[in-house]
């Protein structure tokens, strides 16, 4: 079963005269679930195809490294290739070199 996603969509408060006026806003909440079936697939930045036309899509990654939360990304497939991807940077994954430019193709 998949995990409902909500958000709750709530002003940045700054001050105490602020706080007083939360009680008055009307608060929207939206399940991410219902926007995606909607919608039906990812924004097209979120989507390529491989060099033998298969669709990929874009993943997001996270992980702790003593204190802080980092991230990564990673294309894949699907969320269950997605995670035999992760499975397979946690045996092998190595530092190649630093980056220092793209040049595009």
């Amino acid at each position: 079963m998949a995990a409902v996603h909500r958000l709750a969509l709530v002003p940045r408060l700054g001050d105490r005269a602020s706080a007083a006026m939360l009680d008055e806003l009307d608060m929207s909440v939206i399940s991410f679930d219902k926007l995606r079936d909607t919608r039906e697939r990812p924004d097209a930045q979120f989507v390529r195809k491989d060099e033998h036309g298969q669709t990929m899509y874009l993943f997001a990654l996270e992980y702790q490294m003593g204190p802080s939360t980092w991230s990564a990304k990673v294309w894949a497939y699907s969320f269950e290739d997605a995670e035999m991807r992760v499975k397979a940077m946690r045996e092998s994954l190595a530092v190649c070199g630093q980056m220092h430019a793209s040049i595009g193709a």
